[in-house]
């Protein structure tokens, strides 16, 4: 077991329990306890054209910066949503496996509003079963 997803884990638990929303917990363990999930990306070839749908607020898009993490990732972000910890968690948790390029999408004052993965066919064994 990596040491960075147990404390990702532990921040999660930690958040709602203290959020007192016992219930989204349990829910999580029972979800999880028998889950056989597949999680999956989006894909294109690259060799084809490809004219990207128009954002509907004016962003720039570049590598992520340590900086953005704790904006885009902190456990105890306002109005973050109740199974908000646990999809964090995750993202923290490849987000430190490395793998690929992690690329955000910045507001014109320079906040970051999105985070998306680039991996190349070449990464694909790093990618966990």
């Amino acid at each position: 077991m990596n040491v960075q997803w147990f404390t990702n884990s532990s921040k999660a638990f930690v958040t709602t329990v203290r959020s007192g929303k016992l219930g989204v917990l349990l829910r999580e363990f029972k979800r999880r306890f028998h889950s056989r999930w597949t999680h999956y990306g989006l894909c294109r070839d690259l060799h084809q054209p490809f004219e990207p749908t128009a954002a509907k607020i004016p962003i720039t898009v570049r590598p992520l910066q340590q900086s953005d993490v704790p904006y885009l990732l902190s456990m105890n972000a306002p109005g973050i949503s109740e199974r908000g910890p646990y999809v964090r968690m995750h993202r923290l948790n490849f987000l430190q496996a490395c793998i690929g390029t992690c690329y955000v999408a910045v507001t014109e004052d320079g906040r970051p509003c999105y985070m998306q993965w680039l991996m190349g066919s070449g990464q694909n064994r790093e990618i966990p079963d």
